[in-house]
């Protein structure tokens, strides 16, 4: 939280230069640059995206199964589903995304919208339901675990950690939340425990990170 606010606070100049250079441009753009205007993680992550489809390129087939905590729009679920014809579970980001998820795939055979975001009680059944078949793609945004507040990674990646569910995710795509209490410091302790069963491909801190296990990058 110190380092969040001390970076707002010393590229403030530099954001209301950006919001008026970018006063005209299209509303996703500018509300993306306006949310990361402190943050060279995001200018990096654009700029690698100009050359490789980074959020949507993964190693996934037919049969695979997809997990995404914290969906929105869905609007990557869906590409990712279009684009390897595999299956893909939805937990919305807050109750309020709830609806519109469950409205936009009703007719979907490949997309399921839980009804419920993500909570605690849901961790039981979540392994319950993958067992006892392994996770291909697992992605966690920066989602609302009570009252739609944001980081709830914080508490769900320890937990799936501890249960040794990580362990069954080949792929693991991860949005923290910089502005959280100690979130530098949580998001170092989940990744040093991370590292023991996977590696980090890539990192765009509190942007996004990539990690795949072990056997999975060693073909074993």
């Amino acid at each position: 939280m110190f380092f969040y606010t001390l970076k707002r606070w010393l590229t403030k100049p530099r954001a209301t230069i950006m919001r008026l250079r970018y006063r005209n441009t299209d509303q996703v753009p500018w509300t993306i640059l306006e949310s990361f205007n402190y943050s060279s993680a995001i200018r990096q992550a654009i700029k690698a995206s100009k050359t490789e489809d980074i959020l949507h390129s993964h190693e996934l087939s037919s049969d695979n199964m997809v997990i995404h905590v914290g969906a929105t729009t869905g609007d990557w679920a869906q590409q990712i589903q279009e684009k390897y014809n595999c299956q893909v579970q939805v937990y919305p980001m807050t109750v309020g995304w709830t609806w519109k998820l469950q409205n936009r795939f009703a007719d979907s055979t490949c997309v399921y919208a839980h009804p419920n975001n993500l909570k605690m009680n849901h961790v039981r059944e979540l392994l319950e339901e993958v067992e006892p078949r392994e996770i291909d793609l697992l992605r966690i945004g920066s989602f609302g675990w009570k009252s739609g507040a944001e980081g709830g990674e914080y508490t769900l990646l320890p937990m799936l950690i501890d249960s040794g569910l990580h362990k069954r995710c080949r792929q693991i795509m991860i949005q923290y939340n910089e502005n959280w209490f100690m979130s530098h410091f949580r998001r170092y302790r989940i990744n040093r425990a991370l590292n023991h069963t996977h590696k980090r491909v890539l990192n765009y801190p509190f942007v996004f990170e990539k990690w795949v296990r072990r056997d999975v990058l060693s073909g074993t």
